[in-house]
């Protein structure tokens, strides 16, 4: 995933849910990382924030967010076509 537009734009999510992992890049610099526990009840990830500022913060919420969004919708399509 990418931005295009605003002040985070070119930054980057990279990974997925099914890798366990993430990196949020922006401008070549690292803001989170994050890391999946493989074989839990409930779908969980340990974040890194590597940048202290608030608005980096606010970022990584809401790209992951958004990544766990695009995971709900991947999984409703599968339903579907399996149903």
């Amino acid at each position: 995933m990418y931005v295009d537009g605003g002040p985070y734009e070119g930054a980057t999510i990279s990974g997925s849910l099914l890798d366990l992992g993430f990196l949020i890049e922006k401008e070549g610099l690292e803001l989170a990382k994050a890391s999946g526990k493989i074989l839990t009840i409930s779908d969980r990830h340990n974040i890194e924030l590597l940048s202290q500022n608030a608005q980096d913060i606010l970022f990584t919420v809401i790209g992951m967010v958004v990544v766990q969004l695009d995971r709900r919708d991947e999984n409703n399509r599968r339903a579907r076509n399996d149903g």
